[in-house]
């Protein structure tokens, strides 16, 4: 069965940063390479839809 991921993204105050970093330890640093394809009148892009090569291994995001 293929991976399923949800993501919600929120915009964070100074002050939510602040609590993060005040509770939180930072565990790791990993570096990412995206290549994202489109046509040439950006239908995916203008229909929310996310196709990419992440680190070699193709992706399709798409609004549910």
């Amino acid at each position: 069965m293929p991976f399923k991921e949800i993501e919600k993204k929120y915009e964070l105050l100074d002050s939510d940063l602040e609590i993060i970093r005040q509770n939180f330890n930072f565990v790791s640093k990993k570096q990412i390479e995206d290549i994202y394809r489109d046509t040439q009148d950006f239908y995916l892009c203008k229909n929310n839809i996310w196709l990419r090569q992440r680190n070699g291994k193709w992706e399709l995001k798409y609004p549910c």
